[in-house]
């Protein structure tokens, strides 16, 4: 049977209030199983792909070429809760070498516990697509590049990544309701293309849900998407100048007319109070540029993740202040980062102001391993259902911080 054909068991849950679903796919070692809250539609659980495993709401750690930025395998191995990341299909459009090994993920040397996901869309820039004579066009390392739906499945078939998008042409949200029409009719028609290839491509194609800043194409494509047998969905066309009031009430509708059972997916959403939101609203993966971010300011991620330190500012610190120039202390005394358990502010400082790489290595060592240490936190606090009361204390502890970074671009 396909994807869509799932098993349902629901039980009461007094203590909670939570209905458990649980969902099975035909094909071993691949289903998404997962519990949400009937009264505010929580949702937390594993998703399954191959022989990997991960626990939701989870973050798809960007890469640059297939790593984190300034993070090798065994810096990756260092942070336990690193062990989904999210590729980006430009880096590797000319990399025809794959093909001799077993798929991207040997080629890559990433180890076999982190699960991939190849995406169309850059996380760290704004990469415009287009269409050229009805082909996905974007740019690369190798200059621009036409990629017909033939040439994506070509493509994927020698990656083998557990999960992925179709070919996603994206607008930015204030595109005319012309250009956003041709986006959702367009991203149709490819992702028809790509599940009609093959029945293997259906379990492991999430469907890109586009349209702006319009509501009626916004729907359009969600409704059609969602009639489509696929893997999962992605809200794509997210963090790109829309306002926040626009952003929730466009994934609220959205997500309305999505199958329960299946995963949701947000790319450009990573500021804490708006992935909170998003977690509220029922969104289940997450990938943005928001930790690097961070490191390229030069700052520190310090907000609170339940342990309280003194002194500690409750969004980050910027290490190439002087004030750091003698502090003998490390980023955070809760923190068991490589980091935190082996360098100071005052070595990182230095490093900063002299220009040395391992600068940029600490920080990212440090904000990716705090921030996934946070999505942690938000599963921790949905599964006892204690997840709404820890958000609004959350929420008050950061209230005089400005967070309208649009995200990670």
């Amino acid at each position: 049977r396909g994807l869509g054909d799932v098993y349902k068991r629901q039980v009461s849950t007094q203590s909670t209030g939570l209905t458990r679903v649980f969902v099975r796919m035909s094909q071993e070692n691949e289903a998404f199983v997962f519990t949400y809250d009937t009264n505010e539609n929580l949702r937390f659980g594993t998703l399954k792909a191959g022989l990997n495993n991960i626990d939701t709401p989870c973050f798809f750690v960007p890469s640059i070429k297939g790593h984190p930025p300034n993070l090798p395998r065994d810096l990756i191995q260092g942070i336990p809760e690193m062990k989904a990341i999210l590729l980006n299909l430009a880096d590797f459009i000319n990399t025809g070498i794959i093909k001799n090994y077993s798929g991207i993920q040997q080629f890559l040397g990433l180890p076999d516990n982190i699960m991939l996901f190849l995406s169309s869309r850059d996380p760290f820039f704004w990469n415009p697509t287009s269409v050229e004579s009805g082909q996905f066009s974007i740019n690369s390392t190798g200059g621009r590049q036409r990629i017909s739906t033939e040439r994506w499945l070509e493509l994927q078939k020698m990656f083998k990544t557990p999960l992925f998008s179709p070919l996603s042409y994206c607008v930015s949200h204030n595109s005319s309701l012309k250009m956003a029409k041709k986006c959702v009719d367009l991203n149709l028609q490819w992702l028809d293309k790509s599940i009609s290839s093959t029945p293997d491509i259906q379990k492991r194609v999430f469907g890109a849900i586009q349209g702006g800043q319009h509501h009626v194409e916004r729907m359009r494509s969600a409704k059609e998407t969602a009639s489509r047998n696929v893997a999962g969905y992605i809200l794509d066309g997210f963090g790109l100048d829309e306002t926040p009031q626009q952003r929730t009430q466009l994934i609220t509708d959205i997500l309305k007319v999505l199958p329960v059972e299946k995963p949701r997916m947000i790319i450009g959403i990573g500021v804490p109070e708006e992935v909170l939101e998003a977690v509220e609203l029922g969104i289940d993966l997450f990938s943005s540029n928001y930790p690097n971010v961070i490191t390229l300011l030069d700052c520190a991620l310090t907000f609170s993740l339940g342990i309280e330190e003194k002194d500690i500012p409750a969004d980050k610190i910027n290490l190439r202040d002087p004030i750091y120039r003698l502090d003998t202390r490390p980023i955070l005394s809760s923190c068991t980062c490589y980091a935190c358990k082996n360098h100071t502010r005052a070595y990182i400082h230095h490093l900063l102001n002299t220009h040395e790489m391992l600068s940029m290595i600490l920080l990212n060592i440090h904000n990716f391993h705090h921030y996934l240490e946070f999505f942690k936190l938000i599963r921790e606090n949905i599964k006892p259902g204690s997840f709404t009361t820890w958000k609004n204390d959350f929420m008050k502890y950061r209230q005089n911080i400005s967070f309208s970074m649009a995200v990670s671009y």
